[in-house]
């Protein structure tokens, strides 16, 4: 699979970008633990509002379930992958995440090369570090998304299982256990920690 090369970005980073995202355009995923209302933010012109990037729905090839079009500032879903979206399958929410983690991430980086006239080059993945690969910051980002650390670090440390976490947020299993883990790090680390947040996880899957 081909990605761009990007400017790297760190966990911590992506963590804080996310976190500032969803305090200002989605307070109430902030505030408690729940699903992300997806397919209202798709439907009714909230992703354009808050990424500046328009929707739309076309009938693309069947191994191209979204796409991000930087010249034209939209985000693409193929029809089934809306279909899918408006039947609240786990997959369909993460995939429109994903796009939205590149319209935020991304958008100055690709501006710039499309203003400057240059060419966007697309590069074997396997060459370039997790942290500059474009398609790895816009997973973690709608990981971190669907999944904010403030509820998933409160959740970890309460010994919640990963089915009880899929339950809250509404994620797939495959999504929930990679967040799991990605935030159980973090947690481990001690660099990004709630205050008063006693860390003593019990790692129950």
């Amino acid at each position: 699979m081909n990605c761009i090369e990007v400017p790297g970005l760190s966990c911590i980073d992506i963590e804080i970008k996310v976190e500032n995202f969803i305090k200002k355009y989605f307070i109430e995923n902030y505030e408690s633990p729940q699903e992300v209302d997806l397919i209202t933010t798709f439907e009714s012109g909230y992703l354009e509002k808050i990424t500046n990037f328009s929707e739309d729905i076309q009938d693309l090839p069947n191994s191209i379930e979204a796409l991000i079009d930087f010249n034209n500032k939209q985000i693409v879903l193929s029809d089934s992958t809306h279909e899918n979206l408006i039947n609240n399958i786990p997959r369909a929410k993460f995939t429109l995440a994903h796009e939205i983690g590149h319209s935020i991430l991304h958008n100055n980086y690709m501006n710039g090369i499309i203003e400057d006239g240059g060419t966007i080059k697309y590069l074997n993945r396997g060459n370039i570090p997790s942290y500059k690969d474009s398609e790895w910051q816009a997973n973690y980002f709608a990981g971190a998304f669907l999944m904010p650390y403030i509820h998933m670090e409160r959740l970890i440390i309460g010994n919640k299982s990963l089915k009880e976490i899929s339950n809250i947020f509404g994620t797939s299993s495959q999504a929930t256990k990679i967040r799991y883990d990605n935030v159980l790090k973090i947690i481990n680390s001690g660099k990004l920690l709630t205050p008063g947040v006693n860390i003593n996880p019990q790692n129950r899957r």
